[in-house]
C-alpha cells in the first residue's frame, strides 16, 4: 500500500461493481488557491477510455495504488479511534498492494452509441464529494464503474478537515519551493456546542470546492463533457446542481432558508444510522418543495 510495508507478494486490482462499454481512466488534478481568494481544489478525475487500448497496452503498474500514502491510514485510524500502527498492519495484511480498476492517465474515449459506433458526443459529468474521513480514493470502485458507463467523475478530496487526510502544495515563504500543507481530519465531539457551526462552515467550503471542480472541467474539456447533467454527493454535498444522488444525507448543517432554493430532482439513499427523526423530518420538508425520493436501508 504505497510506502507501507506489505506482506502481500502479489498485487491485485479492485473489481468494478458494474462494467459498461468503456474501461476507466483516471488522473489527479490539483488547483492551488489564488492570491485573490479564489479557492483551489484537489480531485481525481475518473473518465471513460477505450477498452481495446487498455486491453492491449496496459500493465498492472498502470493502475494507481488504492492508498498511496500512509497518512490516509493514520487519519482514518484517528477518526475510528484505533491504533494507527495496528490499522496499518491489518490493512497491509488484507489489502497489500491493491490497485484501482482505473488506468492512470489513459486517453479519453470517443463516445459510443449502443451499436458500438464511435460518434462525437458529450459525456455527462458527476461531481462526487466524499463523506467524513473519506478521500478521493475510497470510492474508486464506484467512480470507476460510473466511468465505464460513460460518465466523467470528479472525486474531490476536500480541504475542509473532513477528509481522513489530505494536502495542498503551497510555496514556502523562505525558499519559494512548493511544500505540502497538511489537512488532517478534524475530530468533533457530538456534545460540543460548536459542532453544528463547524459542520456548516465545512459545508460552505465543500460547495466552493465543488463549484471550482465544475469550472475546472468546463475549462479543460474539449467538447466531450456535459457539465449540466448530474452530480452525486456524500453526506451533505448535494446543493447547487441539476440533479443529485445523496448518499447518507445529513441536513442539519443546511440552513432551512436554502430548502426553497433546492429545486433539483434528488435521490436520497440513507443507511439506517441516518434515519433518526430529526433528519428524516428535514428530508420530508425538502420533499414537499420539489421532487425528492428517499430510500432507506436496514
Amino acid at each position: 500500500m504505497g510506502a507501507l510495508w506489505s506482506v502481500t507478494s502479489r498485487a491485485s486490482i479492485l473489481p468494478l461493481v458494474g462494467s459498461g462499454p468503456y474501461a476507466a481512466g483516471c488522473a489527479d488534478l490539483m488547483i492551488t488557491d489564488s492570491n485573490d481568494g479564489d479557492t483551489g481544489v484537489f480531485l481525481r478525475i475518473y473518465y471513460p477510455t477505450d477498452k481495446d487500448r487498455v486491453n492491449n497496452r496496459t500493465r498492472e503498474s498502470d493502475h494507481p495504488l488504492w492508498i498511496d500514502r500512509p497518512e490516509y491510514v493514520t487519519g482514518l485510524a484517528s477518526y475510528l479511534k484505533h491504533s494507527a500502527g495496528r490499522l496499518q498492519y491489518i490493512l497491509n495484511w488484507i489489502i497489500g498492494e491493491t490497485r484501482m480498476a482505473c488506468i492512470g492517465r489513459a486517453k479519453l474515449a470517443r463516445h459510443l452509441r449502443s451499436s458500438g459506433q464511435q460518434v462525437k458526443d458529450a459525456f455527462p459529468v458527476i461531481v462526487f464529494c466524499h463523506g467524513l474521513a473519506g478521500s478521493r480514493h475510497f470510492y474508486s470502485t464506484f467512480c470507476s464503474s460510473l466511468a465505464s458507463y460513460g460518465f466523467v467523475v470528479a472525486a474531490i478530496e476536500h480541504s475542509d478537515y473532513s477528509a481522513c487526510w489530505t494536502y495542498k502544495l503551497v510555496p514556502d515563504t523562505t525558499s519559494g519551493r512548493l511544500i505540502e500543507r497538511h489537512f488532517p481530519v478534524r475530530l468533533l465531539d457530538h456534545t460540543d456546542k460548536r459542532t453544528l457551526k463547524i459542520r456548516t462552515q465545512q459545508l460552505s467550503k465543500r460547495v466552493s470546492e465543488a463549484v471550482k471542480a465544475l469550472h475546472v472541467l468546463e475549462e479543460i474539456n474539449l467538447g466531450q463533457l456535459q457539465s449540466d447533467k448530474v452530480a452525486v454527493g456524500k453526506d451533505f454535498d448535494w446543493t447547487s446542481w441539476k440533479a443529485a444522488v445523496v448518499l447518507d444525507g445529513w441536513l442539519s448543517p443546511l440552513d432551512p432558508g436554502h430548502y426553497e432554493r433546492a429545486s433539483q430532482p434528488s435521490l436520497f439513499l440513507n443507511a439506517a444510522n441516518w434515519n433518526y427523526i430529526e433528519n428524516v423530518g428535514r428530508i420530508q420538508k425538502l420533499r414537499n418543495i420539489t421532487e425528492k425520493s428517499l430510500y432507506t436501508f436496514k
